[in-house]
């Protein structure tokens, strides 16, 4: 994991207009993610990571949307 940041919703916004190669995931629940997600998230889940880590080059920016920072801080941790 190179850097963690907290970020807010209008840094977010501006990262992922300003570099196009920049992804956005959402890995909240299902339930969650159906009910309201940003329009260019990724829903990644157990079942999506590879494929996910297949597509992205990972020297752009990869935004991760949860619940608390916490478990998005785990995830970076092992990718």
């Amino acid at each position: 994991m190179e850097q963690f940041q907290h970020i807010d919703v209008q840094a977010a916004h501006q990262l992922l207009q300003d570099n196009e190669e920049a992804r956005l995931v959402d890995i909240r629940d299902i339930q969650s993610f159906s009910v309201a997600h940003a329009a260019s998230a990724y829903h990644l889940t157990n079942d999506s990571i590879v494929d996910f880590m297949q597509q992205v080059e990972f020297d752009a920016p990869v935004l991760v949307m949860c619940y608390h920072a916490l478990v998005a801080k785990v995830l970076l941790s092992i990718c």
